[in-house]
């Protein structure tokens, strides 16, 4: 699979975060991500999932396949079982998966720990 735009196939209002497309296969995966507080991560995916339900349909109803991916990370880290899923499908695996997953949740943890102290240091207290 190769990365494309979702306007190859039709116009539409929102965006996903990343659309990968394989006009040859005529499949496509809307990829939105979400980093919620890890308690809300269920929530979180419901919510970003129900976003793009209509625009998959639509490109179904166009004759391509669709798959959706609301792409979690929690912000202390935590690399969900959905990030995991998208990863697989994009052909990581193994060592290679492993390697991703550590980064992300390295990545994640830094960011949000950067925002913290960036609102910390301005004197926000909520």
């Amino acid at each position: 699979m190769v990365l494309g735009s979702l306007w190859i196939i039709m116009t539409a209002a929102q965006h996903p975060d990343m659309v990968v497309v394989s006009r040859s296969l005529k499949t496509m995966l809307l990829v939105e991500l979400t980093v919620p507080w890890e308690e809300n991560m269920e929530w979180a995916h419901e919510r970003k999932l129900l976003r793009y339900e209509q625009l998959a349909q639509d490109c179904k109803g166009k004759g391509w396949r669709c798959d959706e991916f609301a792409v979690k990370m929690g912000c202390r880290g935590f690399v969900g079982k959905s990030t995991v899923n998208v990863l697989k499908r994009l052909g990581s695996g193994g060592r290679r998966l492993r390697s991703i997953m550590k980064e992300l949740a390295c990545t994640a943890e830094r960011c949000s720990a950067g925002i913290w102290n960036s609102c910390m240091s301005d004197g926000h207290t909520g």
